[in-house]
């Protein structure tokens, strides 16, 4: 059972579960295979500038952790981006973020005021966008970030608040 699953309350289901999508983590490659390429050419020239008399083991170390933090730096990214996840159930949208020290925000969708999707063009041509959750509370705005198939989840969501609707009205909907 998630963290999440714990969360939900009596009869709530969870409709739709996703993190960001994976082009993060293409973007997260590619910088740091970068980060390795200027490491590997520091190391290089370490090698020739550096005098004889310097010890080759320390150097070899020093090569070794330039080599290391694009390496380290990309697990960090990785364990973030499975650690944050966004979730649609019948009653709320879920924003859980965090491994050890988790950070859960929630918005029921009866507060659920408007809902704006931020699409670039290259979220357009890789299926993602932002979604900007937006309620009456004070701090009134949970953002997902990099949402794949955006245009599904916003459609579920708003189909979710229309059903929730019905289900408080007695299963009255708004067109009777």
């Amino acid at each position: 059972m998630s963290y999440v699953e714990k969360l939900l309350a009596t009869n709530e289901k969870i409709i739709l579960a996703t993190r960001q999508h994976a082009f993060v983590l293409l973007l997260s490659i590619a910088r740091n295979l970068i980060g390795a390429i200027i490491a590997f050419v520091i190391a290089v020239v370490l090698q020739g500038v550096l005098p004889r008399t310097i010890d080759r083991p320390l150097i070899f170390a020093l090569q070794l952790i330039l080599l290391l933090i694009p390496v380290f730096s990309f697990l960090r990214e990785y364990a973030r981006w499975l650690s944050e996840e966004y979730f649609l159930t019948n009653r709320r949208v879920i924003q859980s973020a965090g491994v050890i020290n988790k950070r859960v925000i929630d918005s029921s969708l009866d507060k659920v005021n408007d809902v704006v999707m931020r699409q670039t063009m290259l979220g357009r041509l890789m299926d993602y966008a932002d979604i900007e959750i937006l309620t009456a509370s004070e701090a009134g705005i949970n953002l997902f970030r990099r949402v794949p198939q955006p245009i599904k989840f916003k459609t579920e969501m708003l189909n979710q608040r229309e059903a929730l609707a019905v289900e408080e009205r007695g299963g009255f909907s708004s067109a009777e």
